[in-house]
């Protein structure tokens, strides 16, 4: 079928709003770049160039008698939306198999944008939970869980207010590090029978603000060959965990806290509980679908279950993480064929409980109080336990595609 190149920009333009709402939705960039490259070969393209990075999305294509219509899109905000990301991913694959017109695009572009927004008091509960129960899994007590829960529904609160006056994240990011790690260290001092660690309650905070899961995903974008993309979620990441020690070092040193980091442990039983709940208190943070809420508990179960017993097995953190997060990566494959959903929605939610955030967050407290040993101690080890954990990913996860896709074949896109 002929086109014209009115018709054309239409298709490209279209095909890159695709693009550019899953993107924003937390998709990886090699799935949003396959995606917009689907479209247009749908429609006819004879060949599609698309170059993603997570700030900008740029399309060109090629069609018969030498046409090129090239569109270029600027990214600027991105949240983990997985329930969005699901529908975009739905959507298309109703394009590729339909080819509605551009309109109806656009159309189903703006139903999805502006319907399945998630419930504040469902927010407020998860940001609580989490906080609760990665307050417990590091190793603190009961009233450091209970502390870490009233303060996270505090800054849930706090969050939704400083976005009207700043869209900055570095800004919203110390500002609410040191409301966090003022509340936690002024309820050690006022509570002093209750034997708080401001620390451990802080940890429990900062997994909901920590950006281990950009981390871990910059290493995975860099062993995947996106280095560009790699190394600026590298960078952001690691310059949003100096902003946040910054905010909880300030606190600290306020409230006369010191450096002091708790070495606390905890049981093997009452940890992977912990990251169950984690973990389902991030499948409703990142909105996920209820229908999928069980199974991403699940999934954080086995998670800290294959941990536990592959690091006994090889007494080797690094290994053991390489190894659970393979089978993950199997899990979420699995899943995303049952669910009919991205497989970006298992991997990313049930490998929460290994993101190594808290030690992110205790390399960059190390820093900013001077301790270049345990900078360099904590550093190295999260910058391997991640790489660990990416490589495994990256490792099994087209393994798992291809197995699964001989049981389940079918159009989705990967």
């Amino acid at each position: 079928m002929t086109r014209s190149r009115e018709e054309w920009e239409k298709i490209v333009y279209c095909a890159t709003d695709v693009g550019e709402h899953m993107l924003k939705s937390g998709a990886e960039v090699h799935r949003v770049e396959d995606t917009v490259r689907r479209i247009c070969t749908a429609y006819g393209a004879e060949r599609t160039d698309v170059f993603t990075i997570t700030s900008s999305i740029v399309v060109t294509v090629y069609v018969s008698d030498f046409t090129t219509v090239t569109e270029t899109r600027r990214v600027s905000h991105s949240v983990n939306d997985m329930l969005k990301l699901d529908e975009y991913n739905e959507l298309s694959r109703e394009i590729c198999t339909g080819l509605p017109a551009p309109e109806r695009i656009r159309e189903r572009l703006v139903e999805i944008h502006d319907g399945n927004l998630p419930l504040f008091s469902i927010k407020i509960f998860a940001y609580a939970l989490a906080s609760f129960s990665f307050s417990i899994f590091f190793g603190g007590n009961l009233p450091d869980g209970l502390a870490a829960a009233l303060i996270g529904i505090f800054l849930c609160y706090f969050e939704e207010f400083l976005a009207h006056f700043t869209e900055n994240p570095l800004m919203t990011a110390l500002i609410w590090s040191v409301a966090g790690g003022s509340l936690a260290s002024l309820s050690a001092r006022l509570m002093p029978g209750l034997q708080l660690h401001p620390d451990l309650i802080s940890i429990g905070n900062i997994m909901l603000f920590i950006p281990g899961i950009a981390f871990t995903n910059s290493l995975r974008d860099l062993f995947l060959g996106d280095t560009i993309s790699g190394l600026i979620r590298f960078l952001e990441s690691v310059l949003l965990a100096v902003v946040m020690a910054i905010g909880f070092a300030a606190a600290g040193l306020f409230f006369h806290t010191g450096d002091v980091i708790s070495s606390g442990t905890q049981t093997a039983i009452l940890q992977i509980i912990t990251a169950g709940f984690g973990t389902f208190s991030f499948s409703m943070i990142f909105h996920a679908g209820k229908e999928k809420w069980g199974l991403l508990f699940l999934g954080g179960v086995l998670s800290w279950i294959l941990y536990l017993i592959f690091f006994d097995w090889t007494k080797s953190s690094n290994l053991a993480g390489f190894l659970s997060a393979g089978i993950l990566a199997f899990y979420a494959e699995l899943m995303a064929r049952v669910c009919r959903t991205p497989a970006t929605v298992f991997s990313l939610i049930t490998t929460v409980p290994l993101i190594p955030g808290a030690g992110l967050y205790r390399a960059m407290n190390a820093l900013m109080n001077g301790s270049i040993g345990g900078f360099q101690g904590y550093g190295l080890s999260t910058l391997m336990f991640a790489s660990a954990m990416s490589a495994g990913i990256i490792f099994c996860s087209p393994i798992g595609t291809r197995i699964f896709s001989c049981f389940h074949r079918s159009k989705r896109i990967p």
